[in-house]
């Protein structure tokens, strides 16, 4: 019994392909071969694939180091111009206070022929100290000059003449 089960597993006789269903209805394996054949295709287009992605991505990481300096570069750009434009604000609320300062010096007085002054001034977190010096010539002209410093190291200086009648 066992012989004759073996005999009707037996895949072609002889050198023939078999026609048993063991191997297909012939016995031939053609369709092993057309499979090995489009997983080829398969993985040479895989291949292809996987170069090209691989140099897309070199590409990118390139691009991306390219980019981080540039973002950088426009960083420091932004930080030096912030600090240009804070240096700027810093210079003018001084000059306003030097400003202010030489604004509030008294002038001269009716009865006085001179007089010497001093005033201050603040703005924003910046100070200045003022000294000036009037005069009446005459009964109509009054002269008045005026210098002034900053806690931004600035001078500044200022005159006036007034006619009255």
């Amino acid at each position: 019994m066992i012989e004759y089960v073996q005999a009707q597993v037996k895949n072609g006789v002889d050198g023939k392909n078999g026609t048993n269903g063991i191997n297909g209805t012939n016995g031939l394996t053609t369709t092993e071969t057309k499979l090995d054949t489009a997983t080829q295709a398969r993985v040479s287009t895989n291949a292809n694939n996987i170069f090209l992605n691989t140099e897309r991505a070199e590409n990118n990481t390139r691009m991306i180091q390219a980019n981080s300096q540039s973002i950088d570069k426009l960083n420091n750009a932004f930080s030096a111009l912030k600090d240009e434009v804070n240096n700027n604000q810093k210079e003018a609320n001084a000059g306003i206070s030097g400003a202010m300062a030489m604004s509030n010096i008294p002038q001269v007085m009716n009865n006085q022929t001179v007089a010497i002054g001093a005033g201050i001034g603040g703005y924003e977190g910046e100070n200045a100290l003022a000294v000036g010096a009037s005069t009446r010539i005459g009964n109509t002209v009054v002269v008045k000059a005026t210098v002034s410093d900053d806690t931004e190291n600035n001078v500044g200086y200022g005159a006036g003449l007034s006619v009255g009648w």
